[in-house]
């Protein structure tokens, strides 16, 4: 029986409770050579799959058939009690059928059987989608039915229920379920018997793949937009994420003759069912293989799709397509002339404004701000964020790939999870859906690969569902290792070539960032992980493969919490790290002293040529009062119109965002930096300049501002410091702010109000002792204001 040797399964699989549950259903069970025992508890967590092993039979119960049958003394009686359903499940001595070829045994059935009696065998793979094949039973006296069911990857018997998906290879990996079912209308008492029940291997054809087909998904293909194909190719593959295993690519050539190598991607479509508690998200087709890629240059491009295993390999003829014209800006950049910012490829300034969006929900807004019942409402909920977000001039955002949103690799615990090296395509399918909707909304993503969580033993810890940690099957004894082990390091690389190719040819990711609070991971308190020379050369070593693998050269980072102070320059300063991510919570009373945090975080950064973005920050990591949180989102978006941060802030509060209608914050920011453009090698922070009553000279120490010029243009926010928070803030009267180091000349001034970002008073004062007074309109709280010097001299 070739290696496969299989054995009976004790009590059919049904716990002595469940089996006194059931009515009048009797399962009647004696050892049967060749039954199946599948271990579900107990599956392993290791990426290869268990051979069939030889187990002795232990005869717990039996039963006298051959009265009624003329079968073999280890058989299988089944006590039938019609119309309920006769069920029990098939169990072999693994957990990984990818070998199994066909499934056969010989069915008994008493002529008085009624005739519309049917079988069923079931499968539950290991993503929970259930798979039938059934048949009308045979009445026929004292005659065998030999049932022979193909498990092939070809296999067209099997029907899928609950979902569209088809039944292949991978269907066979780790089933949750494999059973046998009896079923009629009638009533009926009897005993069905099933014997020499027996797996034969499958034959895996040992030749070259071939590509079968490919089609078009994109038929214009244009500068900066996708190009999409999809390639079918034979379907025998244990682990189709793995390189070494199957390796699928395509060789593009640009009209200028330079080459990319693109990584195609394993896909699996879905389609959502949306409910009014949680969405299902459910399999159709079968699964195929996937090549996006965004062409950056106009013009005629040219394509060979290659696919190579351990057997040989294919090449598809040369694909022609031709790039039109650019509609969109293209992929963000550090600018190459003052690396403080940010620009597209086609040179235009690009200043983010925007918010966390980490996750569809988040636990802490019910703990923080209890007055609410929220529900999760699956990552749906993106595409009203994003419509939102660009309603009100957002235009980036930051989302985790968290095991419990969008990741795509954790433990085969977890639902569509399958382990190391093996990912969710169902997670992956709706990361897709969320950057489309990124795309149509213009909202760049921060795409976070790992948060703190998953490695860490003391903060917010995962690592005892990970499953690189050996207790879960991995290979690793502490979270720290991972920033060590040879394996991990090529774990990571080949996730990191997954991620690249199913998402990189979109310019609407802004980055990848490696790590969400760097400093939380590992297994001290003490947070020392992120200061270890082995995580230093993590990240030199990892930001090193991520380069070399993107065509599309987008920004790498990692990400420190707290606030500056926590970042290590070691990290920082590596040439694979193009920009900083920080938090800034902080539990000082004042809302305004997000502002000097940010001027800190601003001089901390700035040496090293770079620019620094803070996605977090409101109050303290446990919040703060809802008018806390108010002032500091305020004096946090127009403070970094001067403050040389690469843009704006990141409230971390994303629901009270949507509760309070913090929205218009935006779009009053969005209004002022409409055309602005701070890339300026020369430009400074200029710090508290001087503001007096004209009348009696007196200076007004209440008012502070921050002013960005280089002595020719500015931006700059003025604030009340005194009554920023009060509930009846004066009005300031009567003021004139003098700024010193300005260029002889003429200069055009424009203040703007901050509550909708609008300009209230222009003026075109001039000096000629570079120091420029400018007579301040009358407000209240706070005022935003740009000087541009007028080159010709003269006053338009």
């Amino acid at each position: 029986m070739s290696f496969f040797t299989f054995i009976s399964s004790i009590g059919c699989g049904v716990p002595a409770t469940a089996r006194a549950s059931r009515g009048r259903i009797r399962v009647i069970c004696v050892p049967l050579a060749g039954l199946l025992l599948w271990v579900g508890a107990a599956r392993s967590h290791a990426d290869s799959c268990a051979p069939f092993d030889v187990q002795a039979i232990t005869v717990t119960e039996s039963a006298t058939l051959a009265e009624h049958f003329d079968v073999s003394t280890s058989a299988t009686g089944i006590s039938l009690s019609f119309p309920e359903k006769a069920e029990f499940e098939l169990r072999a001595a693994t957990n990984c059928w990818l070998a199994a070829g066909m499934l056969a045994f010989d069915l008994h059935l008493p002529p008085s059987i009624p005739e519309d009696t049917r079988f069923m065998v079931f499968w539950v793979d290991a993503g929970h989608h259930w798979f039938q094949y059934q048949s009308y039973a045979s009445r026929a006296t004292n005659t065998v039915q030999t049932v022979r069911i193909d498990l092939s990857a070809s296999a067209t018997g099997w029907e899928a229920h609950g979902h569209f998906g088809h039944w292949h290879h991978r269907s066979r990996k780790r089933p949750r379920r494999i059973g046998l079912r009896l079923f009629s209308d009638a009533e009926y008492d009897g005993v069905a018997v099933i014997d020499n029940l027996h797996v034969t291997p499958a034959i895996s054809p040992q030749k070259p793949p071939e590509i079968d087909r490919i089609r078009i998904l994109t038929p214009q293909a244009r500068v900066y937009e996708r190009y999409e194909l999809a390639i079918e190719i034979p379907d025998r593959y244990d682990n189709p994420f793995d390189p070494t295993e199957i390796d699928v690519t395509a060789k593009i050539t640009q009209p200028d003759g330079h080459m990319h190598e693109i990584s195609g991607f394993y896909y699996q479509s879905y389609y959502r069912q949306p409910s009014s508690a949680t969405d299902r998200v459910i399999p159709q087709g079968k699964p195929h293989w996937r090549i996006r890629y965004s062409p950056t240059m106009t013009g005629r491009h040219w394509v060979t799709l290659h696919v190579q295993d351990a057997h040989g390999s294919d090449r598809s003829p040369t694909l022609e397509f031709d790039a039109a014209p650019p509609q969109r800006t293209g992929f963000v950049r550090v600018s190459e002339n003052d690396p403080r910012f940010f620009e597209f490829d086609n040179g235009t300034p690009f200043f983010p404004i925007g918010h966390n969006l980490r996750s569809p929900f988040d636990e802490r807004m019910n703990r923080q701000f209890p007055w609410a019942i929220r529900h999760d409402k699956g990552a749906r909920i993106y595409d009203h964020y994003f419509r939102q977000m660009e309603a009100h001039g957002e235009n980036i955002t930051e989302i985790w790939m968290a095991s419990w949103s969008l990741g795509i690799e954790w433990s085969r615990t977890a639902p569509g999870y399958h382990g190391i090296g093996q990912y969710n395509l169902m997670h992956a399918w709706e990361l897709d859906r969320v950057l489309e909707a990124a795309e149509r909304h213009g909202i760049h993503v921060t795409l976070v690969i790992h948060n703190h969580g998953k490695f860490s033993i003391h903060w917010d810890t995962e690592w005892d569902q990970n499953p690189y940690n050996k207790a879960m099957g991995g290979y690793l004894e502490r979270p720290e290792d991972y920033f060590s082990d040879e394996r991990a390091f090529a774990d990571f690389e080949q996730l990191m070539r997954y991620i690249i190719a199913r998402w990189g040819s979109s310019p609407n990711i802004f980055a990848w960032k490696l790590w969400n609070e760097l400093d939380l991971t590992g297994s001290h308190r003490e947070r020392v992980n992120h200061r270890r020379a082995e995580t230093v050369e993590w990240h030199r070593r990892m930001g090193q493969r991520v380069r070399a693998m993107d065509p599309y050269r987008h920004m790498i980072g990692t990400h420190f919490c707290g606030d500056y102070t926590h970042q290590n320059p070691e990290i920082v300063e590596l040439p694979e790290m193009d920009f900083s991510l920080i938090d800034a919570y902080h539990s000082n009373p004042d809302p305004l002293h997000i502002v000097e945090l940010m001027r800190r975080t601003a001089i901390f950064n700035n040496r090293f040529d770079k620019p620094v973005l803070i996605t977090e920050f409101g109050g303290s990591p446990h919040a703060a009062t809802l008018e806390h949180l108010d002032g500091a989102l305020h004096a946090g978006l127009w403070s970094s119109i001067a403050i040389p941060l690469g843009g704006a802030p990141m409230l971390w509060w994303w629901g009270l965002i949507e509760e309070q209608n913090h929205y218009p914050k935006f779009r009053a920011l969005a209004n002022f930096m409409d055309g602005e453009d701070r890339r300026n090698p020369e430009a400074y922070l200029r710090h508290g300049q001087k503001l007096f009553d004209p009348e009696t000279g007196n200076t007004h120490n209440g008012i502070t501002t921050y002013f960005f010029s280089d002595g020719h243009d500015g931006l700059g926010w003025m604030v009340d410091t005194h009554h920023f928070s009060s509930r009846q803030t004066p009005t300031v009267t009567n003021l004139v702010m003098r700024l010193d180091s300005m260029s002889p000349g003429n200069f055009m001034v424009e203040f703007w109000e901050t509550e909708e970002g609008t300009p209230i008073h222009r003026s075109h004062p001039a000096n000629s002792n570079r120091l420029l007074e400018v007579q301040v309109p009358d407000f209240s709280r706070d005022l935003a204001f740009k000087i541009r010097f007028l080159d010709n001299g003269e006053v338009p």
